[in-house]
């Protein structure tokens, strides 16, 4: 799948200032309440924080794919924050991140969800996408990055 459709320029957001995990997720959060017809702000909260304790999101090259299910969310999703500066998102296990790809994703088809998830992070593990991620200046170049690819 292209990561594209999993995005819209209106959850693409760069030089974000990433004061702290919290403060990430609540960005995304409230981003994608904006999205999804009478969304939950602090449900989707909520449920990033309790992913969140069960374990790390990292991927260990300064990206986090923080990821939830949630019933009102019919298909995939996805928030793009870049970071003004790198920020710690696992405690200190792994280094600080600078690029977060947040994903909702529905309630239902865990399978598919699992497929979406780890193909997503394969690709976001790909040093030279990642690279062209870091060096885009704009929402576009950035939707255009995950269209390609």
């Amino acid at each position: 799948m292209k990561l594209h459709k999993l995005l819209g320029l209106n959850r693409i957001f760069i030089d974000v200032d990433g004061k702290s995990k919290k403060h990430i997720l609540e960005k995304a959060s409230k981003s994608l309440a904006e999205t999804i017809a009478d969304g939950d702000y602090k449900l989707y909260l909520e449920r990033f924080f309790a992913r969140e304790k069960l374990g790390d999101t990292t991927t260990g090259k300064g990206i986090a794919v923080p990821s939830i299910c949630c019933e009102q969310i019919e298909s995939p999703l996805a928030v793009y924050l870049q970071l003004k500066k790198a920020t710690d998102f696992s405690d200190g296990l792994f280094p600080p991140v600078d690029i977060v790809f947040a994903l909702a994703f529905p309630d239902k088809n865990n399978e598919e969800n699992c497929k979406l998830l780890h193909d997503i992070i394969l690709r976001l593990s790909n040093d030279e996408f990642c690279h062209q991620l870091r060096a885009a200046s704009t929402k576009i170049d950035i939707y255009k990055i995950f269209s390609e690819k």
